[in-house]
């Protein structure tokens, strides 16, 4: 069996993992590294610091997942600091900044950031498009990476992510997920070599 490390605690992202890499006889282990959170522009070049970071740490293979929320009608903000808006002005304060505003669209751009035995880096990315919702919608979401998912409507549905990831009927998350950032991994963990 082999092992991987995942580089978070956060135990949505854990759980991802695992179901994506379930039957490779894989192993994902989390581990809790000192990383410096860097202040870039892009969502790969936080997932790629990150990962060089968590490989240089460990001398294993090592998984970052990285993500990024994007609101069209503030230009783009929260980005790369969506983690930095969660601790801070959290999901509310981003309701609050676009109250009123008619445009409510944004995405997630997710990137995974693979450094495996050798050192060599693959990098997996996922762009999610949808809508901002009026309010928070507070039910509970098992294995939930982020506040934001409270807040996000993705493309398609009419209802936000955490809601999705509730429903008994879950094949709307799943077809959500179908070709995330997490699949694409899971793809290239099937044949690394090619």
């Amino acid at each position: 069996m082999r092992t991987i490390h995942l580089a978070s605690t956060n135990k949505g992202k854990l759980a991802s993992m695992r179901k994506h890499l379930d039957g490779l006889d894989i192993e994902v282990v989390p581990v809790d590294l000192p990383i410096v959170e860097p202040q870039a522009s892009s969502i790969e070049g936080v997932a790629k610091s990150k990962a060089h970071q968590a490989f240089n740490l460990l001398k294993k293979p090592v998984v970052i997942e990285d993500s990024g929320f994007f609101i069209n009608a503030l230009e783009g903000f929260p980005g790369p600091y969506a983690k930095y808006i969660n601790e801070t002005i959290k999901v509310e304060g981003l309701i609050k900044l676009m109250d009123g505003e008619a445009d409510r669209r944004c995405k997630f751009i997710g990137v995974l950031v693979y450094i495996d035995e050798t050192g060599k880096e693959h990098v997996f990315s996922h762009e999610e498009r949808g809508s901002m919702s009026l309010a928070v919608d507070n039910t509970e979401c098992a294995h939930s990476w982020s506040r934001l998912w409270h807040i996000f409507i993705p493309e398609g549905n009419d209802v936000t992510i955490n809601i999705l990831k509730n429903r008994k009927d879950s094949a709307a998350f799943d077809k959500l997920h179908s070709n995330s950032d997490f699949c694409k991994f899971a793809t290239f963990m099937r044949n690394p070599s090619s």
